[in-house]
């Protein structure tokens, strides 16, 4: 008789777990076993593995038990549909085994009812009774708090624009604002003429005339009297510097020796009077 291979020799004994071996393959079975280490060994853990799920079904359910015909019916099926040979076969019984059998138990065998453990019921005595403190908690402020929602104000000027010390072209220019650059103003005056900033360069606050600006409020262009009085608040205007007068020119008195006038009256002017010494002698009588 041709000896066995090693996988015929598996094929064999996942056959003899399922209770479907022959007779004269027992004998074959048995003979390879007896001088194959290697097989030998798979077939300790193929029965180890067998009593475990067998023990663990036992220890879930119970042993059930199947109709007189339930076994010839699933031996008949396993021999119909008997996996080809090969070792890439070995899992595919190791876990179809357990699930057939899991399968099995859960449809024949009932599963136990669990009676409810009794309660006594103990008569309490009313000065046993006593009533648990109320405890009243305390609110407990909101971990996501809402935040507030800041606008934003900002101006862009047109063109190039003089921030003063006030509000006219009689303040001096402190700063100056530059052409589609953002500034935040800091106020604005009664009349919506004027802003005030904080000057870019010099730090100092001026005055900027509104026609040269445009007001961006949330990012949107609005007239500065639509922005309200909590984002941008009123400021007085400071006080228009005082001018003074420009003195009127004072004419200097020419001499009369040299004014063009006969001033003593003999008919003669000027240089043409005897009596006038150079043209700074300012007395023709003497």
């Amino acid at each position: 008789m041709k000896p066995l291979t090693h996988t015929q020799t598996q094929e064999l004994l996942q056959l003899a777990a399922d209770g479907l071996l022959q007779p004269g393959q027992r004998a074959q079975l048995d003979a390879h076993l007896a001088g194959c280490h290697e097989c030998a060994a798979y077939a300790s853990e193929l029965d180890s593995l067998q009593a475990l799920i067998t023990s663990s079904l036992n220890e879930r359910w119970g042993q059930p038990s199947l109709p007189d015909d339930a076994g010839r019916r699933l031996q008949e099926q396993a021999l119909r549909t008997r996996p080809g040979a090969g070792l890439g076969k070995l899992w595919f019984l190791l876990l179809a085994l357990p699930l057939a059998a899991l399968l099995a138990w859960q449809l024949l065998a009932p599963a136990p009812l669990i009676p409810a453990a009794p309660t006594e019921t103990q008569p309490a005595s009313p000065s046993a009774t006593v009533a648990p403190p109320t405890v009243t908690s305390s609110p407990v402020a909101s971990a996501t708090a809402s935040v507030p929602f800041v606008p934003t104000l900002f101006t862009v000027p047109a063109q190039t624009t003089n921030c003063r010390e006030g509000n006219s072209s009689q303040f001096d220019i402190v700063d100056t604002l530059y052409a589609d650059e953002r500034y935040e103003p800091l106020g604005r005056g009664r009349d919506e003429l004027w802003l005030q900033f904080r000057g870019p360069v010099s730090g100092v606050r001026c005055w900027a005339y509104v026609g040269n600006l445009s007001v961006l409020l949330n990012d949107e262009v609005v007239q500065l009297a639509d922005v309200p009085e909590s984002v941008l608040p009123y400021l007085a205007y400071p006080a228009t510097p005082t001018i003074p007068p420009t003195p009127e020119p004072t004419s200097t008195p020419v001499p009369q020796c040299s004014d063009g006038l006969d001033n003593d009256g003999d008919g003669y002017i000027d240089m043409q009077d005897r009596e006038c010494s150079d043209p700074t002698d300012n007395n023709e009588a003497n």
